[in-house]
């Protein structure tokens, strides 16, 4: 249904034109089609931000791999250091 609205832009203009009731104290005057939208985006939203919050855990697990082979280097590579430079 979201992209209903793409691919008929006059259903905005049926929205607009419809006619608008005051809406007791609270209530929305949102209508049906841009409430689902609106849930539709949401779901959306909600499904990517899943996605990145894994790809952001296995950045962060890779992340520290590296580190800790950094680390593992350095140490390697500053006793050579120490030793090759006689300065």
């Amino acid at each position: 249904m979201p992209n209903d609205i793409y691919d008929n832009p006059s259903i905005i203009q049926e929205m607009n034109a419809s006619p608008k009731k005051a809406s007791p104290k609270g209530q929305s005057t949102a209508s049906p089609v841009s409430s689902e939208y609106v849930v539709g985006l949401l779901e959306e939203v909600r499904a990517e931000n899943v996605k990145l919050k894994a790809e952001n855990a296995e950045l962060i697990r890779r992340n520290s791999e590296l580190e800790t082979a950094n680390r593992a280097a350095q140490t390697i590579l500053g006793n050579v250091d120490t030793v090759v430079r006689t300065d």
